[in-house]
């Protein structure tokens, strides 16, 4: 966390002093004194929020207040700094090694790229680049996070039997409910486009809240509850949905917030599966529905244990508590030898970690991962942290999807637009 929030402040920092330095270039100037000054404003209120998050404050306002500033204005002033640093070093080489030389009396150079206007013609560009940049982190914040996308990935499923062949499975992740407050307007939007997929089997992939149960509303409820497939809606629990980020610092209060959660969601007509599973019938065919606690990623020293928790963080001794209940094992255990799987996991780490090389699982749904809410074409920067962070992925048998979600932390999404994912399986 430290380390995190030290690099996060060397973003923020290194842009600004460059841009002091070519505002304050010219001496004796008020108004680039002034406009000095309010290029601090926003660098010491981000220092502000992110000592208070180091300190431990858990109010999502904190954070959105901290995210905001990063895009709305990191963002426009690195690529301010980025390209008027470039352009000048471009305009210094340009005179220097290829104008020079062409002819003795240096007149031409500077006849040709002229000292003044060159430096001009930077911040022009500089200007341009970081208005541009800053529209298009306002259109995330404000417009991309409601434009609802459906995608459609047909997935052959080795061992599907015959029975589910056409199969359709609507995917819904990441709702991160608290994000809407109040406005059921998007909630709605999203139950009305699952409904007319026609789907045989609705699942959620976690992630219902923020922080708190709370946000799990009676209105937001009684939207929900309008999900319905002929073979149920199916559900798992994100991290998010212990509401560590919100206040549960005990495994007592971890415990209590997922109970809450998981009762609101049965009280929606949901099936929630905990290390479970569960089989479908269609057509005289089988296929067993399995589901798992969070677990998060592995290899982590601190998070060792037998799968049912976190037994390094005791809770008279360390806090805050951080679960990991996540056990394959006990949520595939009873499903018969040679019988399809689907496995629900929230977080798609547990694919490559658990599941790749086994037998017993033939497709894995996950979420998780927003695609980090930004995606240009097929490149999300989510791929310089995990190597599986959405869409269909394969390793001999064993099959990936991970959807990028329908909701998100903070109200921004931009390329990695709010999705449902309709799967239709094949033999």
């Amino acid at each position: 966390m430290h380390k995190f929030f030290f690099l996060l402040s060397l973003l923020i920092i290194l842009p600004t002093l460059y841009c002091l330095g070519v505002i304050l270039k010219k001496q004796g100037q008020a108004l680039r004194r002034r406009l000095a000054l309010l290029l601090l404003v926003p660098n010491v209120v981000a220092a502000a929020l992110m000592a208070a998050l180091i300190a431990g404050a858990n109010h999502q306002w904190l954070f959105k207040s901290l995210f905001y500033i990063l895009i709305c204005w990191t963002v426009p002033t690195t690529l301010w700094a980025a390209t008027h640093a470039v352009g000048l070093a471009l305009w210094w080489l340009t005179r220097r090694l290829v104008l020079r030389p062409l002819s003795s009396p240096s007149r031409t150079a500077s006849r040709l790229l002229p000292a003044r206007r060159a430096p001009l013609t930077l911040h022009r560009a500089a200007w341009m680049v970081a208005l541009v940049a800053f529209g298009v982190q306002l259109t995330g914040a404000t417009w991309g996070w409601r434009q609802l996308r459906v995608k459609r990935t047909d997935i052959t499923v080795s061992e599907l039997p015959a029975g589910f062949d056409g199969f359709r499975i609507v995917q819904l992740s990441d709702l991160h409910i608290g994000t809407f407050g109040n406005d059921t307007a998007m909630v709605a939007s999203v139950v009305d486009s699952a409904l007319s997929l026609r789907p045989d089997l609705i699942v959620f992939t976690g992630d219902m809240v923020n922080t708190l149960p709370e946000e799990l509303t009676p209105a937001m409820r009684r939207t929900l509850a309008r999900l319905s497939a002929p073979h149920g809606v199916v559900a798992i629990l994100g991290n998010h949905d212990y509401c560590i980020y919100g206040g549960a610092s005990t495994r007592q209060e971890v415990e209590r917030a997922a109970q809450r959660i998981v009762g609101l969601e049965r009280l929606m007509g949901w099936t929630v599966l905990l290390n479970d599973n569960l089989p479908i019938v269609c057509a005289g065919d089988t296929l067993y529905v399995a589901g798992t606690h969070y677990k998060g990623k592995p290899h982590r020293p601190w998070l060792k244990g037998d799968g049912r928790g976190d037994e390094t963080r005791d809770d008279t001794t360390r806090t805050p508590y951080r679960p990991r209940w996540g056990n394959l094992e006990a949520a595939l255990s009873g499903i018969p030898p040679h019988h399809c799987t689907l496995l629900l996991s929230h977080d798609p780490w547990i694919w490559r970690a658990e599941v790749v090389g086994r037998h017993d699982v033939a497709l894995t749904l996950s979420g998780h991962t927003h695609a980090l809410q930004l995606q240009l074409g097929s490149f999300s920067p989510a791929a310089w942290f995990m190597p599986e962070w959405g869409g269909l992925y394969a390793e001999g048998n064993s099959r990936l999807y991970v959807s990028t979600g329908v909701g998100a932390n903070v109200p921004y999404r931009l390329g990695a637009w709010p999705s449902l994912d309709l799967l239709i399986l094949h033999c």
